[in-house]
Order: structure tokens, then C-alpha cells, then sequence
């Protein structure tokens, strides 16, 4: 480590996982596609093709349903569906973390307890050990998954939304 080093700054979480790639012309108007971030779709910004749907046959309706059908969705939500593996889950989101920071961000016991709750988490691939830079034992979120835990998210707060539902969550 250089003397300067000190000085460096890391990068940001918006900056570690900005998309840098090509960027085509959009098929409808020409314009050039935008794509923010690395795991984010392409989408663009004059026409809004990427961002609407343009199907008019109901196979994402078809697609929901089967994932309750065939349990998918139970299981989805049997495996973040406690405090402790959504607390980690957020952490994680923030930043990179080992065990040992799991544990004392989320308040954990121990680092068994950490495990313990890591492992479906682990299983279902939301997370995984860091494989950039060297980072044997520090997890992160899948960052193909990080969109479907935002609007999975996203999804409950406009369910529980006061303005909206009279409903109480036992």
C-alpha cells in the first residue's frame, strides 16, 4: 500500500455497479438504450420501449400463476419470510460483509445463529461469497438478484400502504 493510498477514495455502491457497456440503438426510435446499473434491463429513455408492455396475450398473467401453483412463490417467501434473514438481506445490500459483521449489524448471537439463517439464503442464491477481489468470506447480495428483492420489497410496502389497505398483518 502506497503512501497515497490513504487518500483514495472507494467507490461508491451506484459507482461499483455502474453499467459501462455498449449501449445499442433502441429498435422503435434510434435513440441510444440506457442501462444504469450491471443487473438492471436496457430501457429507453425517449420512447419508454424496455419499461412498458407491449404484449397484448397474457403470458406474464400465466407466469404468476403458475408460480403459485407450483409452490414457487411459498417457498420464495418461506425463505426470506423471517426478520433475522431480511435484516441480513438489507445489510448485505448495503455493503459487502463477512460473518462477523452480519453478526454485529443485525444483532445476531452468534455466528452459528448467522449460518443458520444464511443458509437458505445461500441455497436460494440470494447471496453468495464475494469472489471479486479476493473476498473469501465476505457475502453480497447476487446481483442479478438485487432488482426482484427491491420490488419484492416494494411490493409489500404498497400492500401494508395505510392510504390503501384497512387490513392488519398478524
Amino acid at each position: 500500500m502506497g503512501l497515497f493510498n490513504i487518500f483514495k477514495k472507494e467507490k461508491s455502491w451506484e459507482e461499483e455497479n455502474a453499467y459501462t457497456g455498449e449501449k445499442p440503438d433502441c429498435p422503435r426510435c434510434g435513440h441510444s438504450l440506457t442501462k444504469k446499473y450491471i443487473f438492471s434491463g436496457m430501457y429507453c429513455e425517449n420512447c419508454k420501449y424496455g419499461l412498458d408492455d407491449d404484449d397484448d396475450d397474457d403470458d406474464d398473467n400465466d407466469d404468476s400463476e403458475s408460480l403459485i401453483y407450483n409452490h414457487t412463490a411459498e417457498k420464495v417467501l418461506n425463505c426470506i419470510g423471517s426478520s433475522d434473514r431480511l435484516n441480513i438481506l438489507l445489510a448485505i445490500l448495503k455493503k459487502p460483509m463477512s460473518v462477523a459483521e452480519i453478526v454485529s449489524e443485525c444483532n445476531l448471537n452468534s455466528t452459528g445463529q448467522a449460518y443458520h439463517h444464511m443458509k437458505p439464503l445461500l441455497a436460494a442464491d440470494l447471496i453468495t461469497e464475494d469472489a471479486k477481489n479476493n473476498n473469501k468470506g465476505v457475502y453480497i447480495v447476487q446481483p442479478h438478484k438485487v432488482q426482484g428483492i427491491i420490488m419484492l420489497l416494494a411490493g409489500i410496502g404498497d400492500m401494508v400502504d395505510e392510504t390503501f389497505s384497512k387490513g392488519t398483518w398478524e
